[in-house]
């Protein structure tokens, strides 16, 4: 979120030096975009504190949430496919991950819409978890970098809810 903020005073004064005199224009608005940072950074920092300790895992495809989970606190449990997301992983790497799956009883994994997901797909049905969907790109349905982290966040929840869940049924048998 700092670096979004980054981004937005950069252009706001790149903007300014060479159209100084719509400047003014350009500082109320990037203030105005600054604060709704400042909030939402607010709103996923409080999101993800009030997940419970062991709903923070994030099982991801790729590893552009290195970041994301550094700076929220989340628990980078594995990514899927450290190179490139468009290749298929090997049968070993994806036994390697059933175990880790299992190890930390991990409820949810968070595929892309970019990417194909038949192979978290078939690592969910044999480890009994679920797909849910995580995103760095824009969709039909999410246009701006608010929307994104904000649909980001639903879904990190919904993954600690899960695994909250799974747990409790667990420790009944």
């Amino acid at each position: 979120m700092t670096n979004a903020i980054h981004y937005v005073e950069v252009i706001r004064d790149e903007l300014t030096a060479s159209d100084p005199k719509n400047g003014s224009g350009y500082r109320d608005r990037a203030a105005t975009y600054i604060g709704e940072l400042e909030a939402l950074h607010q709103e996923m920092r409080d999101g993800i504190a009030n997940l419970p300790e062991d709903g923070r895992d994030l099982v991801v495809f790729h590893d552009a949430y290195q970041y994301f989970a550094a700076a929220y606190g989340l628990e980078l449990t594995v990514s899927m496919l450290p190179h490139d997301p468009q290749q298929a992983p090997s049968s070993a790497v994806v036994a390697e991950l059933i175990e880790l799956i299992e190890e930390h009883h991990i409820a949810a994994i968070y595929a892309e819409p970019q990417f194909d997901t038949s192979v978290i797909e078939s690592i969910a049905n044999e480890t009994d978890t679920v797909v849910l969907e995580i995103s760095t790109t824009f969709t039909d349905e999410i246009v701006s970098y608010v929307d994104l982290m904000r649909f980001n966040l639903a879904s990190l929840i919904e993954g600690a809810a899960l695994k909250a869940a799974h747990s409790h049924s667990h420790d009944h048998h």
